[in-house]
């Protein structure tokens, strides 16, 4: 398989994910790539913690699990999954499997 028969059997998932337990087992969506604190930043669930004194009412943020989910159809087997930009302790898994 050539480099141009790989790029056009890529599967963009970047954009809209759901988080998880943001607040209270309130789901919510975030955008990919991107971070969990800013995603909630964004969505007004905490303050911004480069302002004042605010990142101190933040820290319960990385005291906890984060799940990001998405439904994805995939047409056939045969596809690699290649994660760039994940740059923390992550279990990820497909349909189950890890």
């Amino acid at each position: 398989m050539n480099e141009a028969t790989t790029l056009s059997a890529a599967i963009d998932l970047s954009g809209a994910w759901m988080l998880d337990g943001a607040l209270d087992g309130d789901d919510m969506e975030m955008t990919l790539p991107g971070d969990i604190l800013s995603a909630l930043v964004a969505a007004g669930r905490v303050a911004d913690p480069y302002w004042g004194r605010n990142e101190y009412d933040a820290r319960w943020v990385a005291d906890r699990d984060w799940t990001v989910r998405r439904r994805v159809s995939v047409p056939d087997a045969g596809y690699d999954l290649v994660l760039s930009q994940l740059d923390t302790v992550a279990q990820v898994t497909v349909n189950g499997v890890e």
